[in-house]
């Protein structure tokens, strides 16, 4: 009102869900047949909020383009299904507000419970408060210390979860943690959910990549788009380098790692 800025209000409400699963969801808003690949209770909100956004500020973009640019969004960390078989779900819910809406989500898409955890929090962090909301809803968690100078360590986040959880056990943050994990899970969907720092460390781990080499990946990536103007574009269809970005894409989805390698261009 200061500013005499103009305020547009978003009511997700009058969006026509079709469908919606761990696959994403379908919905029609606005007079757009939209399809998401992002599972979450809070997902369709921010996709309705996402589509005001993009007619308000990007004027040359057509209905057509946002509902294919939405086929392809993602939403690291943010109820992230990093692999179906066995289902490993990653998560960054490491305050109140993000505990909150994990927990909704469980409950809508996996409403037998059951569920198995990897669990890190910042000491810094209101994590009691937090925790409190998920768990009711998992037989068992692993308590692993992230990758931080304000890491909480593994051993006293077990503590405070004795007797909220039927199992709980403190683990080493190493490369095995993931292994171990999915045989104690035993066939139980596999939640990770807490500090960032943590999604960071099991991105890694997925990816079977170092974060430094990622790092020089993505950083000759930027110069290449900055030396040869040929890496840039906008529409697929002037994009020379759209082939590197499927490939990358397809890495970055979550699977089990095995005795293949992982993180090669094929």
């Amino acid at each position: 009102e200061e500013k005499d800025a103009p305020l547009y209000a978003v009511d997700p409400t009058k969006a026509e869900i079709l469908f919606d699963g761990l696959s994403g969801s379908d919905f029609i808003f606005e007079g757009m047949n939209i399809h998401q690949p992002l599972a979450g209770e809070f997902q369709v909100e921010n996709t309705c909020l996402a589509v005001r956004a993009a007619k308000l500020a990007v004027g040359s973009l057509t209905e057509d383009d946002i509902i294919e640019g939405l086929k392809n969004v993602r939403h690291p960390a943010r109820f992230e299904i990093m692999s179906k078989s066995p289902l490993i779900i990653l998560d960054g819910a490491h305050n109140d507000g993000g505990a909150k809406a994990l927990a909704e989500s469980l409950k809508k898409y996996l409403p037998s419970g059951h569920l198995f955890g990897i669990c890190g929090m910042l000491k810094d962090k209101e994590y009691e408060k937090a925790l409190s909301h998920l768990t009711p809803l998992f037989d068992e968690i692993m308590t692993v210390t992230p990758e931080s100078p304000r890491a909480l360590p593994a051993e006293e986040l077990a503590k405070s979860l004795e007797g909220k959880v039927k199992k709980v056990c403190a683990e080493k943050t190493d490369e095995g943690l993931l292994r171990r994990a999915i045989e104690a899970a035993a066939g139980r969907p596999l939640i990770i959910f807490g500090s960032l720092y943590l999604a960071g460390q099991m991105y890694n781990t997925l990816n079977n990549k170092s974060p430094k080499s990622k790092l020089l990946l993505f950083g000759l990536f930027h110069v290449l788009i900055r030396i040869f103007p040929c890496f840039r574009g906008v529409r697929s269809t002037r994009r020379p380098w759209a082939f590197w970005e499927a490939r990358e894409r397809e890495r970055w989805r979550l699977r089990v790692p095995s005795s293949r390698k992982r993180g090669r261009l094929p």
